[in-house]
């Protein structure tokens, strides 16, 4: 058996960045099988923390500060912790629905979750609203202890991504609009007759 521990100097390979960083992690030899029908062993690294945790993914400029908060604390435990991870996202999705208007208390008074939260929002966005619903399944499974994989966290990374944009930077409308524009702009000749 062998186990090894690893620390390295790195930086970021954007030139608008540069940002100098540190990664360590663990790992060890591994047997895994080859193109001509045998076992072979190689070295495999783990990264468990970096320092500083770059994002994942883009936040939008209007992000909620408080949804942005939960989303890089959910960053900064990706590496050495899944299951926290998780349960940092469901708190991120949680208060974001909170900023949308869907509080933790109904009008008469009784709390809701947010299960309830996404349905509430999903009457308006149905297609959004299934988006998030997939993320908190994935964070239940985390936050009650249960393995999540990196792999399974990055695909809610990708999805919460696509919704911030959709919810706070309106996307599909802007580009809605944009195509209307050059639509009308566009496709009618100089008698006002739609060209084909």
């Amino acid at each position: 058996m062998i186990d090894y521990v690893f620390g390295v100097r790195a930086k970021c390979g954007n030139e608008k960045c540069g940002q100098m960083y540190v990664l360590a992690g663990n790992g060890g030899v591994e047997q895994s099988y080859t193109d001509h029908d045998d076992w072979d062993w190689d070295e495999a690294y783990y990264p468990k923390t970096s320092y500083p945790m770059p994002h994942i993914i883009t936040l939008p400029s209007k992000t909620y500060v408080d949804v942005k908060g939960e989303l890089v604390k959910s960053f900064e435990t990706f590496w050495r912790n899944p299951e926290s991870c998780a349960n940092s996202i469901r708190n991120a999705l949680d208060k974001l629905m909170i900023n949308l208007g869907f509080s933790s208390n109904e009008a008469d008074g009784n709390e809701i979750n947010l299960h309830q939260k996404i349905e509430l929002f999903s009457k308006s966005h149905p297609e959004l609203g299934s988006n998030l619903m997939s993320i908190k399944w994935l964070c239940n499974t985390g936050s009650h202890g249960r393995r999540v994989s990196h792999e399974e966290l990055l695909d809610a990374y990708e999805i919460f991504e696509f919704c911030l944009d959709e919810i706070i930077e309106e996307k599909s409308k802007k580009i809605a609009k944009l195509a209307e524009k050059l639509k009308a702009k566009h496709s009618k000749d100089s008698k006002g007759t739609v060209k084909k």
